[in-house]
């Protein structure tokens, strides 16, 4: 091979050597933006779902002292509404590796014992004394719950990762 050979080869090489390097790091670059937009996604979700699970404590603490059924059944459509609203936020966070499981059981079955309360109450038949304690009994893990994630929205927000 001739010394023009020899030029022409290293030159390709070279071309196709910055080539991959620039390839690469236009990959690198659009994947971290993608990540931190995911992240963002999560942070946002995550508040959402703080949020929404106050509104659900609050609504069953109101339930729970609540004076008549009208009242009642009014405060059982917002747990409903607030429970769906939980979902949809909870529906856009990694459950699995946020171990938020227990999470979605609670709201769903927030939301369908305040579905039955809003149904009886509409029916006319009174709320029983055990059923009161099913309300508290949802409240104190509501109160658990609730503490959690705002804590795990308090580290999101202050920059740690939440899905890896």
């Amino acid at each position: 091979m001739t010394k023009r050979g020899y030029i022409r080869l290293f030159s390709y090489a070279i071309a196709f050597a910055l080539l991959l390097s620039s390839r690469a790091i236009i990959n690198m670059t659009t994947a971290n933006s993608y990540k931190a937009q995911l992240e963002l996604n999560y942070q946002q979700s995550l508040n959402e779902l703080s949020e929404n699970l106050d509104s659900i404590e609050t609504n069953l603490t109101k339930s729970i002292y609540s004076n008549s059924d009208k009242m009642l059944m009014d405060i059982s459509k917002d747990l409903y509404a607030e429970c769906s609203q939980a979902k949809d936020a909870l529906s856009r966070l990694p459950i699995e590796q946020m171990n938020l499981g227990s999470t979605y059981k609670f709201i769903t079955q927030s939301s369908d014992y305040a579905s039955y309360i809003a149904n009886k109450i509409a029916s006319s038949q009174t709320i029983s004394t055990e059923e009161h304690q099913n309300l508290n009994k949802l409240l104190n893990y509501a109160q658990k719950l609730n503490e959690s994630v705002s804590n795990m929205a308090t580290i999101a927000n202050n920059g740690c990762l939440l899905y890896t």
